[in-house]
Protein backbone atom coordinates (compact mmCIF):
# COMPACT_ATOMS: atom_id res chain seq x y z
CA UNK A 1 0.00 0.00 0.00
CA UNK A 2 1.44 3.44 -0.73
CA UNK A 3 0.73 6.25 1.22
CA UNK A 4 -1.63 7.89 -0.95
CA UNK A 5 -3.80 5.99 -0.43
CA UNK A 6 -3.94 5.94 3.36
CA UNK A 7 -6.73 8.12 4.78
CA UNK A 8 -5.76 12.17 5.37
CA UNK A 9 -7.42 12.16 8.93
CA UNK A 10 -7.48 8.94 10.75
CA UNK A 11 -9.31 8.48 14.67
CA UNK A 12 -7.61 5.28 16.18
CA UNK A 13 -10.03 4.54 19.50
CA UNK A 14 -8.06 2.01 21.38
CA UNK A 15 -4.08 2.23 21.60
CA UNK A 16 -3.46 -0.47 23.52
CA UNK A 17 -1.37 -3.75 21.68
CA UNK A 18 -3.84 -4.15 18.93
CA UNK A 19 -4.06 -0.18 18.15
CA UNK A 20 -0.53 0.56 19.01
CA UNK A 21 0.66 -2.15 16.44
CA UNK A 22 -1.75 -0.60 13.39
CA UNK A 23 -1.03 2.90 14.08
CA UNK A 24 2.95 1.81 13.95
CA UNK A 25 2.14 0.40 10.94
CA UNK A 26 0.46 3.38 9.62
CA UNK A 27 2.91 5.33 10.67
CA UNK A 28 5.45 3.06 8.62
CA UNK A 29 3.72 3.62 5.72
CA UNK A 30 4.21 6.73 5.24
CA UNK A 31 0.92 8.21 7.32
CA UNK A 32 1.68 11.15 8.50
CA UNK A 33 1.10 11.63 12.14
CA UNK A 34 0.26 15.35 11.89
CA UNK A 35 -3.37 13.64 10.47
CA UNK A 36 -3.66 10.86 13.56
CA UNK A 37 -5.44 11.22 16.92
CA UNK A 38 -5.40 7.78 19.03
CA UNK A 39 -7.70 8.08 21.59
CA UNK A 40 -6.86 6.04 25.03
CA UNK A 41 -7.70 7.64 28.54
CA UNK A 42 -5.67 4.54 29.52
CA UNK A 43 -2.72 4.52 27.23
CA UNK A 44 0.89 2.84 28.43
CA UNK A 45 3.72 5.13 29.37
CA UNK A 46 5.56 3.44 26.23
CA UNK A 47 2.30 4.19 23.67
CA UNK A 48 2.35 7.43 25.51
CA UNK A 49 6.14 8.25 25.11
CA UNK A 50 5.69 6.26 21.32
CA UNK A 51 3.06 9.23 20.18
CA UNK A 52 4.86 12.29 21.25
CA UNK A 53 7.88 11.54 19.83
CA UNK A 54 6.54 11.12 16.25
CA UNK A 55 4.02 13.65 16.79
CA UNK A 56 1.01 11.87 17.41
CA UNK A 57 -2.06 13.34 19.11
CA UNK A 58 -2.80 11.03 22.08
CA UNK A 59 -6.24 12.18 24.00
CA UNK A 60 -8.27 10.56 26.36
CA UNK A 61 -11.57 11.25 24.80
CA UNK A 62 -13.18 11.96 21.36
CA UNK A 63 -14.49 15.34 22.78
CA UNK A 64 -14.29 18.15 20.78
CA UNK A 65 -12.53 16.33 17.40
CA UNK A 66 -13.24 16.82 13.80
CA UNK A 67 -14.84 14.01 11.82
CA UNK A 68 -11.95 11.93 10.43
CA UNK A 69 -12.23 10.57 7.05
CA UNK A 70 -10.95 7.02 8.80
CA UNK A 71 -11.93 5.94 12.53
CA UNK A 72 -10.93 2.91 13.61
CA UNK A 73 -12.22 1.18 16.67
CA UNK A 74 -9.35 -1.06 18.34
CA UNK A 75 -11.41 -1.89 21.39
CA UNK A 76 -12.87 -4.78 23.53
CA UNK A 77 -16.01 -5.84 22.55
CA UNK A 78 -17.45 -5.85 25.71
CA UNK A 79 -16.96 -1.80 26.11
CA UNK A 80 -18.24 -1.13 23.13
CA UNK A 81 -21.63 -0.70 24.54
CA UNK A 82 -20.30 1.89 27.03
CA UNK A 83 -18.01 3.98 24.85
CA UNK A 84 -19.48 3.38 21.49
CA UNK A 85 -22.08 6.59 22.02
CA UNK A 86 -18.59 8.59 22.45
CA UNK A 87 -18.01 8.01 19.22
CA UNK A 88 -20.78 8.31 17.42
CA UNK A 89 -20.02 12.12 15.95
CA UNK A 90 -16.91 11.52 14.56
CA UNK A 91 -18.64 8.57 11.97
CA UNK A 92 -20.27 10.56 9.22
CA UNK A 93 -21.60 9.57 5.78
CA UNK A 94 -18.05 9.78 4.05
CA UNK A 95 -16.66 8.12 7.30
CA UNK A 96 -14.81 4.84 6.81
CA UNK A 97 -15.37 3.21 10.18
CA UNK A 98 -13.51 0.12 11.44
CA UNK A 99 -13.88 -2.27 14.24
CA UNK A 100 -11.03 -4.37 15.13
Amino acid sequence: MSASALPQTLVLAGAGKMGGAMLQGWLALGMKPEGVTAIDPHASQDMQDYCAQRGVALVTSPQGLARPQALVLAIKPQTLAEAGASFAPLAGGDTLTLSI
